[in-house]
C-alpha cells in the first residue's frame, strides 16, 4: 500500500514539474510596406482597425469584437469565435513614438499568454518597414513542437503584414484571400507534365511548360491550366508537381488525374503569395475539422492569364485542399 501511495505521490510531483516548466519562444517578422508611417502607424496603433489586416480575424470575420480605449495605453480588445476561439490583447506600453507593446492572452480553446512588439519606421515618405516580434512560453511537453509553431506564426505574421499593405494601399502587392465550401472535383484527362522539383524552382518549372503543352492541347484545352501537387515535403521543400491542360477525354497524349473531396479557397493577388494562401487555407481547414486526404493531389487553378491581365492583384487562383469525407 505505502510503495502505491508513493507512486502516486511521484506520479503527481512530476504531473506538476512538468505543468509548470516553460520553454521559451520566439517569432519576428520584418516587410517593408508601400504606404506612408503615420498610416501604418495608425493601423497599428488603433485596436479598432486590426480586423482590416488581422491574419486572424481573416479566418472569422464574424467573430464578436469589443474595443475599449482602443488607442490608448490600457486599452484592449477582446474576441470571441466559434473558430478563432477567444481571447483579449492590451496594449501595455509605447517605448517610443512609432513601438506599440501588448500582451496577448488566449482564452479558448487553451490558455496562454504572450507579449508583442510592432516598431514603424519610415523609410522615406511612402515605404515604411514594420518589425512585427511575439515572445512567451510553452508547456515543457509542446517543446518538440516549438520550431513547427514558430514557422507557422512566422506566416501568420507575414500574412497580416501583407494585409496591411493591401487595406492601407490598394495599389501596393497584396493577396485578398476568401474561403468556400468543400465539393466533389470530378477526374479529369489533361496534357500534362510531371516532375520532381523544388519549391523555389516551380516558377521556372511553369515557365518552361505552360506554353508548350498549351500548344500541344491546341482546340481540345477544356478549361484553365493547373498545378497538381501530389507530393510536398515541407522539410526539405522537394515537391511532386504536374503542370497540366484539362482536355476533352479521348485526346491522344493525354492522362487521368484523380479528383475527390476539395475545400475550395480563392487567392486574389500575385503568385507569390500562393504561400501565405496554403498557409491559410491549411489553418481554416483545421478550423473546420476537415482532415487532409493524402490519397489525392491538392491543386492550383490559374484563372488569369498574366499576359492578358497586367495587374497582379487582379490574378485570380483557385486553391483546392483535398480532405476526407
Amino acid at each position: 500500500m505505502n510503495v502505491w501511495l508513493w507512486l502516486v505521490v511521484g506520479l503527481l510531483v512530476v504531473w506538476l514539474l512538468l505543468k509548470r516548466w516553460r520553454v521559451d519562444y520566439a517569432v519576428e517578422v520584418t516587410q517593408n510596406l508601400r504606404a506612408p508611417s503615420d498610416a501604418v502607424w495608425a493601423a497599428v496603433e488603433d485596436f479598432e482597425q486590426w480586423p482590416s489586416w488581422s491574419p486572424w480575424l481573416l479566418h472569422e470575420p464574424e467573430a464578436q469584437l469589443r474595443f475599449e480605449r482602443p488607442r490608448e495605453i490600457g486599452g484592449h480588445y477582446d474576441w470571441s469565435g466559434q473558430r478563432i476561439g477567444a481571447g483579449r490583447i492590451t496594449h501595455t506600453a509605447r517605448p517610443s513614438a512609432h513601438t506599440l507593446e501588448a500582451e496577448l492572452r488566449f482564452l479558448r480553446p487553451f490558455k496562454a499568454s504572450a507579449q508583442i512588439t510592432i516598431e514603424v519606421r519610415a523609410l522615406d515618405a511612402l515605404n515604411t518597414k514594420v518589425r512585427w516580434r511575439m515572445a512567451g512560453q510553452l508547456p515543457i511537453f509542446m517543446a518538440p513542437m516549438k520550431a513547427k509553431l514558430q514557422a507557422l506564426m512566422s506566416k501568420d505574421f507575414e500574412l497580416g503584414l501583407a494585409l496591411m499593405a493591401g487595406a492601407l494601399n490598394p495599389e501596393a502587392p497584396h493577396p485578398t484571400i476568401t474561403f468556400g465550401e468543400v465539393a466533389e472535383r470530378v477526374s479529369f484527362h489533361a496534357i500534362s507534365h510531371r516532375e520532381v522539383s523544388s519549391l523555389e524552382a516551380l516558377p521556372q518549372v511553369y515557365g518552361q511548360w505552360m506554353p508548350t503543352l498549351r500548344a500541344q492541347a491546341g482546340d481540345a484545352c477544356a478549361e484553365p491550366p493547373l498545378g497538381v501537387y501530389h507530393r510536398i515535403n515541407d522539410k526539405t521543400g522537394e515537391v511532386d508537381v504536374e503542370v497540366a491542360y484539362p482536355v476533352a477525354e479521348g485526346t491522344p497524349g493525354a492522362t487521368l488525374i484523380r479528383g475527390g473531396h476539395y475545400f475550395k479557397v480563392t487567392l486574389q493577388g500575385d503568385y507569390r503569395f500562393l504561400k501565405l494562401a496554403w498557409h491559410a487555407a491549411h489553418g481554416q481547414a483545421r478550423m473546420r475539422k476537415l482532415p487532409w486526404d493524402s490519397s489525392s493531389p491538392a491543386l492550383e487553378r490559374y484563372l488569369s492569364d498574366p499576359a492578358q491581365v497586367p495587374n497582379p492583384n487582379q490574378w485570380v487562383t483557385e486553391l483546392y485542399v483535398p480532405v476526407k469525407e
